[in-house]
């Protein structure tokens, strides 16, 4: 199945990314072959679309808000506890 042409004037949506902070986690949480202890500092993603015809614009967020921890459920500061990871929030989106 592949897209249809393009056809003269279409309107499409420019995508860019937003850095929105990291998360280091246990690398065997997601490669079964990791080493104990390994370690992977992955980004946290948003992302910024703008409409070519209307100019409108939103963003998509899947960052890790600055705030956090503040805005977890009840029961999540005693799991945290336990769990060996660590969010950087350089600069939050608002």
């Amino acid at each position: 199945m592949s897209l249809p042409h393009p056809k003269d004037d279409q309107p499409y949506w420019e995508v860019s990314v937003l850095e929105a902070g990291h998360i280091t986690i246990p690398r065997e949480w997601v490669i079964d072959t990791a080493e104990k202890g390994e370690r992977r500092k992955l980004p946290a993603l948003s992302f910024l679309l703008r409409h070519s015809k209307t100019g409108q614009t939103f963003v998509f967020d899947l960052g890790i808000p600055a705030n956090w921890r503040e805005n977890l459920p009840p029961a999540a500061p005693k799991r945290l506890e336990h769990m060996t990871f660590e969010v950087e929030v350089p600069q939050g989106a608002e």
